[in-house]
Parts: C-alpha cells; sequence; structure tokens
C-alpha cells in the first residue's frame, strides 16, 4: 500500500510517501503564489516521486490551505487532527506540542493514540505566529536560520512595547536606528513571542517534555525561551515541518481501510 500525505501551507508546501508505516519519501518546497500549482508540482517533485510514479498512489490525505486545489481522488483534513498524529507518529512518548506556523501559534494536548484532548490558538495576528520571525529577519537584513544562533549571542533583549505585527516592525526599525545590536533585538522579539505562547500553554495546563513544529522550531532562540520560561524540555523532531503531512497520510489510511 503506498498513501500520501499532502500539507500545502501559505508559504511551505510538504508531501510525504508512506509504506508499511514508514516514510520512504519526502520534500519540503515553497509553495509560491498559486496553490494550484503547488499542488501539482510537488506531486512532480523528484524528491518525492524519485522512487515511485503518481499511479502507484493507492490512497492520499491531504490538509492545509492549498489542499481543495487536488484534481485527484483525496480524503481532505482538518490540519489540527494531522498535527497531532504525526507529532505522535514521530515522538510517540510526548503528549503535547507547540506549533509555530507562518499563520498561527497552537497549543495542543493529546492522548495515548495522538488525538487532540485540548487546544488554544493565537488569534489571526502576525505578531503571535512566526510570520513576525521572518518581518524581523527582513529588517535585520539576515536569513531565518540566522536568527536562532544570533539571539544566543545576547544576554540584554530588547524591549518591546507592542505584540502587534505591524507595529513590532516599526518598534524594530527604530531599535535598529538606535543602534541596538541585532542580536538583542531578535532576543527581545523572542521573548514577546513566548509571552503569548506562555499564556496558551498556562492555560492548559500543559506539564511534561513538549513537542515544538512548524517553522519557528527552526529558531533554537525562540526553542530556549520558550524552554527557560515555561520550565520544560522541547523536542523538535527531525522531521519536524512533516508532521501534518505524516499525519494526514496516516489518517487517510485509516479512512480509506
Amino acid at each position: 500500500m503506498v498513501i500520501a500525505g499532502l500539507d500545502i501551507g501559505s508559504v511551505f508546501s510538504r508531501a510525504v510517501i508512506m509504506e508499511e508505516n514508514a516514510v520512504a519519501s519526502m520534500t519540503v518546497r515553497p509553495t509560491g503564489g498559486n496553490l494550484r500549482k503547488a499542488v501539482s508540482d510537488i506531486l512532480q517533485d523528484d524528491r518525492l516521486m524519485d522512487r515511485f510514479d503518481p499511479s502507484d498512489i493507492n490512497i492520499m490525505g491531504a490538509c492545509g490551505l492549498g489542499a481543495s486545489f487536488i484534481d485527484r481522488p483525496f480524503t481532505k483534513i482538518a490540519e489540527l487532527p494531522c498535527l497531532s498524529r504525526g507529532v505522535h507518529f514521530l515522538l510517540p512518548d510526548i503528549r503535547n506540542i507547540i506549533e509555530v506556523g507562518n499563520q498561527y501559534t497552537r497549543v495542543v494536548k493529546i492522548n495515548d493514540d495522538g488525538k487532540v484532548t485540548d487546544s488554544q490558538e493565537s488569534e489571526k495576528c502576525a505578531g503571535g505566529s512566526g510570520r513576525v520571525l521572518q518581518v524581523f529577519a527582513n529588517v535585520l537584513g539576515v536569513g531565518m536560520e540566522e536568527l536562532g544562533p544570533l539571539s544566543e549571542q545576547s544576554d540584554r533583549p530588547a524591549k518591546f512595547t507592542t505584540s502587534c505585527a505591524v507595529f513590532l516592525e516599526t518598534e524594530a526599525i527604530s531599535r535598529v536606528a538606535e543602534g541596538i545590536p541585532a542580536s538583542d533585538i531578535i532576543n527581545g522579539l523572542h521573548h514577546t513571542l513566548t509571552t503569548k505562547i506562555a499564556g496558551m500553554a498556562k492555560r492548559l495546563k500543559i506539564s511534561g517534555d513538549c513537542a515544538m513544529t512548524g517553522g519557528g522550531a527552526m529558531d533554537s532562540g525562540l526553542t530556549r525561551t520558550i524552554e527557560n520560561e515555561l520550565g520544560l524540555k522541547l523536542h523538535v523532531p527531525d522531521q519536524f515541518m512533516l508532521a501534518s503531512a505524516i499525519g494526514a497520510a496516516l489518517i487517510a489510511a485509516e479512512r480509506g481501510g
């Protein structure tokens, strides 16, 4: 049985092919502005289809903004069940998830079967999501992969008076003009984001180790700041960008069976 799982997001598209309950191939690529093209491109991606032909796929599951543009039979699944099931596959002993994505930040509790038992989601504001990390990277002229290492050089986080993305960007520009080092500016942003994330985690009464996924999981400085604030250990799985795609494949296989 060859099972495909797709997660077509606003910034990244992810896909996996699974055989015998194992990931056989995978890919992550930018979505771009055309969701229909993103779906077509990812299903022709050489990294995904190296050993397979589209006709080999028996079952397909999908979630995300662009799932509706898939032009072949598939099972559409909500994002949260896909995320929780995928994380459970990757880290079976973890019962808590923090996802810092481009549109939302989510804090999720799951049970022993990888099903959601409770969750909190940030409001629709870039200031509460990983999108603001990209905004700051652009202001500072650095790559996203540089944010974590830079922030870890700081011991004096810059102060920000707002959590709104628009005003945070304005304040970041002001901090640059004031001559505050980029490391301190990024560290300050991590503390601002962590305040929101910690609030959601505390409302859910999160305890014990936690998985971290989404684009924000690549930011080691943000991960460290959340750990220090909540007093828990965050685990970032190797395939953290693929958790929802894996969950989509697994859930579609169950429903298809």
